[in-house]
């Protein structure tokens, strides 16, 4: 079938995510239907209207409105469904699973994990690539796979802890979360800005850095499914940890920091330079990582300290912190303290390499002169929205 022309009935239609968006289901229903600007009802075929889109490469497809139409349908349709099923487990979640045994938790989470790792096919594709572009031939197959399992038994104690801690939390956290002398000293002298990563528990290490005393802003992302972000955000909220949402978060720290607060940020997350990140070497590849802690090191004075949280025996955590990541004055967008982070941060990592979240696309962008080839095969160049603007590090962020 001949493709038609880019422009049709006066409308010039791009691919673009606003697709996903009801309200222009809408008004590619109300195009077909002739409706929009008293266009008559006309394409291909009587009720159809025909649409041409743009790849990546520029090159032209094209599908028809109605087909164009049902697509988006089963789109939003797929995602009701899911928005359902997260509800119900959450539902399921918090009437079950506080009232389990400490035993029974961890057990449960070892079958969730192992299932997790049989079932979830794309996860465990991204897992097991990004093991191999990190270690290579150097660990083989077999092993790679035993770290990627237990990495998904200790998410789904992470999981089931958002649950199990929900209730009796503060005698909950006091017997199965110890601290280390070494984050009780740094928690001890504000302001401090806690760094860690998706490693071990970080949420309930910010539930025992909100119960130390002091006051704690965790920066945190939302969730795609509102119910299951407030909720997620009650339960952390519960022994004095306030949530700063990550837009808008540079002028709320800076009040918690300069008041003797205390701010904790997971820095282990793909931040492109527009909003803010720079490229520094994590497991001998660049990866875009935020600034904002180093930044805002050097804006206030507060000392940047890695802590970690992982599970032992038992099901009992041990959290603790490391020393001080210094963030010298001439270091003003933060790039030189930021690397150092993360190179404390991969130090653990290859300490307990099943602790950490592998299944994330942490290496999703490769930067200009970087060989492509050593990338992970989810991995893609910055695109032009995505290069840095003017400005620095904490500008960038609060624009974000």
């Amino acid at each position: 079938m001949r493709c038609p022309p880019a422009v049709v009935g006066g409308f010039d239609v791009q691919r673009d995510e606003a697709w996903k968006d009801m309200n222009n289901v809408r008004r590619a229903i109300a195009l077909l239907r002739g409706k929009v600007q008293g266009l008559p009802a006309r394409g291909m075929f009587a009720g159809e209207k025909a649409f041409a889109f743009r790849g990546a490469d520029g090159a032209s497809s094209c599908t028809t409105g109605m087909e164009r139409v049902h697509e988006m349908k089963l789109q939003t349709a797929k995602a009701k469904l899911r928005g359902a099923a997260e509800v119900f487990g959450l539902g399921l979640g918090y009437v079950a699973v506080p009232f389990l045994p400490r035993r029974a938790v961890v057990l449960l989470a070892r079958l969730m994990g192992d299932a997790g790792f049989v079932f979830s096919r794309r996860e465990r594709a991204i897992g097991m690539a990004n093991l191999a572009a990190v270690f290579g031939e150097s660990v083989p197959r077999g092993e790679r796979a035993r770290i990627l399992r237990g990495c998904y038994r200790a998410f789904s104690l992470v999981l089931l802890d958002l649950f199990w801690f929900s209730v009796f939390t503060r005698s909950r956290v006091r017997r199965y979360v110890r601290m280390d002398d070494s984050l009780l000293d740094a928690l001890k002298s504000p302001p401090v800005i806690l760094v860690t990563g998706h490693f071990g528990n970080w949420e309930a290490l910010g539930l025992a850095c909100g119960m130390a005393g002091g006051d704690l802003a965790s920066v945190a992302n939302p969730l795609a499914n509102p119910l299951a972000d407030r909720v997620l955000n009650r339960t952390r909220r519960l022994t004095g940890q306030k949530i700063v949402q990550r837009r808008g978060a540079v002028r709320a720290l800076m009040g918690v920091l300069k008041t003797g607060g205390n701010a904790a940020f997971l820095v282990d997350q793909n931040t492109t330079p527009r909003d803010g990140g720079v490229f520094v070497d994590f497991f001998g590849l660049p990866v875009p990582v935020s600034r904002m802690p180093a930044a805002l090191a050097v804006r206030t004075g507060a000392r940047i300290i890695p802590t970690f949280c992982v599970a032992g025996a038992g099901g009992v955590y041990r959290a603790w912190a490391l020393e001080e990541v210094k963030a010298e004055g001439d270091d003003q967008d933060g790039a030189r303290a930021t690397a150092a982070v993360m190179a404390v941060m991969e130090k653990e990592i290859r300490e307990r390499p099943d602790s950490w979240l592998w299944m994330y696309r942490r290496w999703k962008y490769v930067p200009e002169g970087a060989d492509a080839a050593r990338y992970p095969f989810y991995s893609r160049g910055l695109r032009l929205h995505e290069i840095a603007p003017a400005g620095g590090a904490l500008e960038a962020e609060e624009k974000r």
